[in-house]
């Protein structure tokens, strides 16, 4: 029988401006953290009636999880040196201004945390303004074996984003539908990304389809790495094996985490469906 999911109803943070100065987040950008102590459990967040994240706990295998280690490293390391969000990712801890306030002016964060990260893509490119676009990335053509290893594991987990959020995956799965052809399998993601040791700094995924399900599974040896939304002074404790479907278009980043983190997040682009030639279905 499926557990039901703890419903939790958040208020967003009205201050813009705060938000816009976050870059590397930490524990004073959370109260609440779901995922630990008392906390543990299959939780839903919602804000305004929108789904925020929904945490399921140990959804993988021991087998898979070290199936899904194993090729999201060959992603990671697939022309990861040649990434551009590594060199520019900037950011730091923000230090108060004479007045006490905290400063909008960010100190840079030391390169040495970076010196491990790596990321890289696979699944489908779309449009795009310049150069070739509506196409595989270029890991599914360098890496063929691969990412056809990739695909029932991504389907495993759009499975598992039926059952715990069926109307938003059926949704999904009725506009993804519209160019299958540029979709990981049948699924309703047209991409996924994979971050090894890669602290993520506060952004929002806004190349993701409005009201989309992104789904995001971590695996690895590591203690720390929460999903931090600050706009809603939340944390989602992830750990190896759990999977969280969230909605990308929200401020997130990544806490600070020691070992070896590795992460996959499967997400729709808006693009993809701008591409010439979809299906009418």
């Amino acid at each position: 029988m499926k557990q039901q999911p703890l419903e939790i109803n958040l208020t967003p943070n009205s201050n813009s401006l705060w938000l816009q100065s976050l870059r590397w987040l930490n524990p004073a950008h959370y109260e609440l953290a779901v995922g630990a102590g008392d906390l543990q459990g299959n939780y839903r967040a919602t804000a305004e009636g929108r789904l925020l994240f929904h945490l399921i706990p140990s959804v993988l295998t021991s087998h898979e999880r070290q199936e899904m280690f194993r090729l999201a490293l060959v992603v990671a390391r697939n022309k990861a040196l040649n990434t551009r969000r590594i060199r520019n990712v900037g950011g730091g801890e923000h230090s108060l201004t004479k007045a006490g306030t905290p400063s909008l002016f960010a100190r840079a964060r030391q390169l040495k945390v970076l010196r491990n990260a790596k990321e890289g893509t696979f699944g489908f490119e779309g449009i795009r303004r310049i150069g070739n676009g509506c196409c595989p990335c270029a890991f599914n053509r360098e890496q063929p074996e691969e990412y056809r290893q990739l695909v029932p594991l991504c389907e495993s987990l759009s499975a598992l984003a039926r059952e715990h959020e069926p109307e938003l995956w059926q949704k999904q799965m009725e506009v993804a539908s519209k160019r299958r052809d540029l979709t990981i399998g049948n699924t309703p993601w047209s991409q996924g990304v994979a971050n090894l040791s890669f602290p993520m700094t506060a952004h929002s995924d806004k190349g993701n389809m409005p009201g989309s399900l992104s789904a995001s599974i971590v695996v690895g040896d590591f203690d720390g790495g929460p999903l931090i939304f600050p706009a809603y002074n939340v944390a989602a404790l992830v750990h190896p094996g759990d999977l969280l479907l969230f909605d990308g278009r929200e401020l997130h980043g990544v806490g600070p985490f020691t070992g070896a983190r590795l992460s996959v997040v499967l997400y729709l682009k808006s693009s993809v469906l701008q591409c010439p030639g979809a299906d009418a279905e």
